[in-house]
């Protein structure tokens, strides 16, 4: 990611769930794909649902 939406998600815990618009993958130098941004990418952060916030404050305790 890169500009704003680098300091978006600089952050972010590990297990968020985010839904990406208008990016794409490509391969990378070396072989792997890469997951890239452009001027027009979004991105949203999905809440989590009410009930497994519960579920997890629960099992944390």
């Amino acid at each position: 990611m890169w500009r704003d939406l680098a300091d978006k998600v600089e952050n972010i815990p590990i297990d968020t769930e985010v839904r990406i618009k208008n990016a794409y993958v490509r391969m990378g130098f070396d072989g792997t794909l890469e997951l890239s941004s452009n001027s027009m990418t979004e991105i949203e952060f999905v809440p989590k649902p009410e009930n497994e916030l519960f579920f997890t404050k629960l099992n944390k305790s």
